[in-house]
């Protein structure tokens, strides 16, 4: 048995089949097992989620309550002040001046919360009085109207006048009540006392008689203190409470710097929800939840908002208390399991080991057809081995006939084997035969194919004399035009010719005359003979000369006339050689095209020899191939038969 390598035993494919079916038991449970982990995970970290949400709401409700309770509780002591100018006013008693600095001051006294307290009266609405006011001390402007503020700004209480009353923009503390008629919560702001920058929110309600708006009284309250409280609050580990205004200021918080600043880093949905007093949650996307709960102070008034703040880790750590007990259960679980269902799964396979060490003898030859596997019981394992020595005893028949056959094979392989060495013989000569064909035909081809190429050139000569005689044609065409040209000019030239001898002759008849003339006038006329002589001299040499050349020009004439009678013979000449050398041309390419077709034609007899020889050859191998398939069948045979006998049994 061929031995395993060791880095091939950590291969599933190397495992046993125990092996295998245990891992499958133990990876199943561990599925299971983890599916099971997973969703308990997941609900125990919806449960953590939603149980700091849900301490998140409580602790925000209260903080709200809390801080609309205080708020409530200082309101109610500002609509108690207004309650009192009603009563005293509607029944007909308006309070008096020094009666309204009494209350602010007892106010302050009693609330210390509040850093100041004021009531601006309408003109002449409180007694009217206000022209006997006006200017008359610390407290009154040139309108001579209540506007007394009472604070305690420098620790002391003291009072000085309201300012800025009538200015937009800054006086929301009185036209807000003037306008609505109801009381106000006004937006918290910054101001600076006693050195320090406090943040202040303002309670204001109107005073009416009769319905009708008479005047303003409110408070100023500092929220250093109730900021303080909220910031220190933690509402869940890792947590931070906040307090927002309507407008999107901060009230309270942890961070100091952000105190009275409007909260830009909020989105602009969040503030849209805090301006309308409606809870709401929001995820960051950076590990924290943020929950928003409405403060109502009055029915009626701006509300603002309590955040309460908490990192998702604090849902996570109890989610994962959870989950890890859950884990350490079902790893304990998964390794109960693996010991249970490995034991199992060896005793099940305790059968088909021995099933493997049998079929394993069998295939090294140390155990025969004749073994037989033990049955026990009527499980699945024991039909299988009842099953295999039903196919062994089957086999054993098997084989008998098999070895039965083979010996019958081996002796037709050898009567196989004869006869192919006979035909490889015959086949031999027969291939070498065509060889010396294949060689014959191949030199006919190769001087068929030498011939057509010696026909191709032949023709190419021959046009190419066809072309020199159409040129030689072109140049007796162009002589002939210009002998006919020569032979027009030497007419010319006759012409011209006689017509010098006309006036040669003119000439010396007038010359004649001249001397005859000069001969009359005796000795003054001598001079003039002299001239008349030279004059007749000059005329017959051009005379004599117009004779010569007239000769010269009807000799060139006749010549040139012989010479364009010998050129037309010879252009004559010319178009029957071209005319014969076209039809050399065409009989030497008839000859070229005949060739060509018969040296296709050999060229195919001899492609179609060199395929037969070619197939021969072939035949030839596929017999030797054959020859020695049958020699090897026939020792295969022998070796079949006597490892038959072992299989079986049988000696």
């Amino acid at each position: 048995m061929t031995p395993v390598a060791p880095s091939s035993r950590f291969r599933p494919g190397a495992w046993s089949l125990t092996t295998k079916l245990s891992l499958s038991a133990v990876l199943l449970c561990v599925l299971c097992v983890g599916a099971t982990s997973a969703v308990v995970g997941l609900q125990a970290s919806d449960r953590a989620r939603q149980a700091a949400s849900e301490q998140a709401r409580v602790v925000a409700e209260q903080a709200a309550a809390q801080v609309g309770g205080e708020l409530g509780r200082s309101f109610a002591a500002v609509l108690g002040m207004a309650a009192s100018m009603e009563g005293m006013k509607s029944a007909g008693h308006p309070p008096s001046r020094e009666q309204l600095d009494d209350m602010a001051r007892q106010l302050l006294v009693q609330r210390k919360e509040f850093i100041g307290t004021y009531s601006i009266w309408e003109p002449n609405a409180l007694d009217g009085r206000d022209a006997e006011y006006v200017k008359q001390g610390p407290t009154y402007d040139d309108t001579g109207r209540y506007i007394a503020y009472w604070h305690r700004g420098t620790g002391q209480i003291t009072v000085e006048a309201l300012l800025n009353y009538e200015k937009e923009g800054e006086n929301d503390w009185y036209a807000i009540p003037r306008k609505t008629l109801k009381p106000a919560l006004i937006e918290p702001y910054v101001y600076p006392l006693a050195g320090k920058d406090v943040l202040l929110a303002t309670m204001v309600t109107p005073v009416l008689v009769d319905g009708k708006f008479v005047a303003a009284t409110g408070a100023d309250m500092s929220l250093a203190d109730l900021s303080e409280r909220l910031s220190k609050l933690e509402p869940l580990p890792g947590g931070r409470l906040s307090l927002l205004s309507n407008g999107g200021l901060y009230l309270a918080s942890q961070d100091k710097a952000r105190l009275g600043k409007r909260a830009d880093d909020l989105p602009a949905e969040v503030l849209a929800h805090i301006a309308k007093g409606e809870p709401h949650v929001w995820d960051d996307g950076q590990g924290w939840v943020h929950l928003y709960t409405p403060v109502t102070v009055l029915q009626g008034t701006a509300p603002w908002s309590v955040a309460v703040s908490y990192p998702l880790s604090v849902a996570a750590a109890a989610a994962q208390q959870q989950l890890y007990g859950a884990v350490a259960a079902a790893a304990v679980a998964c390794a109960l399991a693996a010991v249970f269902m490995t034991l199992l799964v060896r005793s099940l396979m305790r059968p088909l080991r021995e099933l493997g060490r049998t079929m394993n003898g069998l295939a090294s030859g140390s155990t025969d057809l004749r073994v037989e596997l033990p049955v026990r019981g009527t499980d699945e394992l024991s039909v299988i081995a009842q099953g295999f020595n039903g196919f062994a005893s089957k086999l054993r028949s098997a084989f008998s006939e098999v070895g039965d056959v083979s010996g019958g094979v081996a002796n037709a392989s050898r009567e196989i084997a004869t006869g192919n060495a006979d035909l490889s013989v015959r086949t031999e000569q027969q291939a070498s035969h065509l060889q010396q064909s294949a060689s014959a035909m191949r030199e006919l081809t190769e001087a068929v194919a030498h011939s057509a190429e010696s026909s191709d050139h032949a023709a190419q000569l021959a046009r190419d004399a066809v072309a020199q005689a159409h040129n030689g044609q072109n140049v007796m065409r162009e002589t002939r035009d210009a002998m006919d040209k020569i032979n027009e000019s030497s007419r010319r030239i006759a012409d011209i010719t006689g017509l010098i001898d006309s006036i040669a002759f003119q000439t010396n008849i007038l010359a004649l005359n001249a001397a005859v003339e000069a001969a009359r006038a005796g000795d003054q006329g001598r001079g003039f003979a002299v001239v008349a002589g030279e004059v007749r001299t000059l005329a017959q040499r051009s005379a004599t000369a117009a004779k010569d050349i007239r000769q010269l020009t009807v000799d060139s004439v006749d010549r040139v006339a012989s010479g364009a009678a010998l050129i037309r013979q010879a252009e004559t000449s010319l178009n029957q050689l071209g005319d014969a050398v076209q039809q050399v041309d065409q009989l030497l390419s008839e000859v070229s095209q005949v060739t060509r077709e018969q040296s296709g034609r050999i060229r195919s007899v001899t492609d179609a020899i060199g395929e037969l020889d070619q197939n021969t050859q072939q035949n030839a191998a596929i017999v030797e191939q054959a020859a020695a398939a049958a020699d090897s069948l026939q020792q295969q045979s022998a070796r079949l038969v006597q490892t038959v006998r072992e299989f079986v049994g049988q000696s």
